[in-house]
Order: C-alpha cells, then sequence, then structure tokens
C-alpha cells in the first residue's frame, strides 16, 4: 500500500471515529446527562489527525505539480 493510500486510509477512518465520538456527546447531552468536563476533549485528538492528513492531501496536487515543473526543466 502506499503512501499516499494508507494516509486516505487513516483520515477516512478517523473521520467516522470523530463523528462517532460528537454524535455520542450529543445524544448525551439529548437524554439530559451532564458528561463529566474530560468527554468534551475527547473530539480533539482524532481532529488533529484530520487536521494533519487533510493540509497533506490537500497540498498533493500542489506538490506534484511542482515536481513536474522541475522535472521538465
Amino acid at each position: 500500500m502506499g503512501v499516499n493510500r494508507a494516509i486516505r486510509q487513516v483520515h477516512r477512518w478517523t473521520s467516522i471515529i470523530f463523528a462517532a465520538i460528537v454524535v455520542a456527546i450529543f445524544a448525551m447531552l439529548g437524554m439530559g446527562q451532564q458528561p463529566v468536563e474530560w468527554v468534551y476533549y475527547l473530539p480533539l485528538p482524532p481532529l488533529a489527525v484530520l487536521l494533519v492528513t487533510g493540509l497533506y492531501m490537500f497540498a498533493l496536487p500542489y506538490l506534484g505539480k511542482r515536481r513536474d515543473a522541475v522535472a521538465a526543466e
């Protein structure tokens, strides 16, 4: 498996985990339960992974064009 494909897989699975955590927090609030304070910090680690992998995938096309331009010279 290539690096790009692995990063895309990590991004997909992390987004599922992030969404599940956020839905669980809203469900707890909807049922009238007040979760402990640290529960609100649970989405932050997956969000950090999503930020890094998302920025990498965003920059990928621009980095490819730069390599192509340098190779053509």
